[in-house]
């Protein structure tokens, strides 16, 4: 596991340099998808999450945190896809999120991994 926010840990984080994508999964049960997202957007953008505007500027924390909480297999998945300036969030119920540049520049495309530290 790779911890990269205060209560935060993103695990099997990986890159698509094909599309510039980079996913991390996350346990549901110990992290939200809102604290998730700003642990990897933190992570692409190499910043202290306090660095990156506020999450509500862009999203209501809470709302994407009951859409994409966990939920059985009869209740189906949940994708909910929104931006944070340059970049496209997508948050899956099933515990994964992804960071996906809209500018080509905006992530570097190579196979080097951000740093979570």
């Amino acid at each position: 596991m790779i911890a990269t926010y205060p209560n935060t840990e993103l695990e099997s984080l990986t890159f698509d340099r094909d599309s510039g994508t980079y996913r991390a999964e996350f346990d549901q049960q110990r992290t939200s998808a809102s604290a998730a997202v700003t642990a990897l957007l933190s992570a692409v953008r190499d910043c202290a999450p306090i660095e990156l505007s506020p999450l509500y500027e862009s999203v209501d924390p809470d709302a994407l945190d009951s859409l994409t909480r966990v939920r059985s297999g009869t209740n189906g998945d949940v994708t909910v896809s929104f931006t944070v300036g340059e970049d496209e969030i997508t948050v899956y119920s099933y515990g994964t999120v992804a960071v996906t540049s809209s500018n080509a520049d905006g992530l570097e495309r190579s196979t080097e991994q951000p740093a979570l530290d």
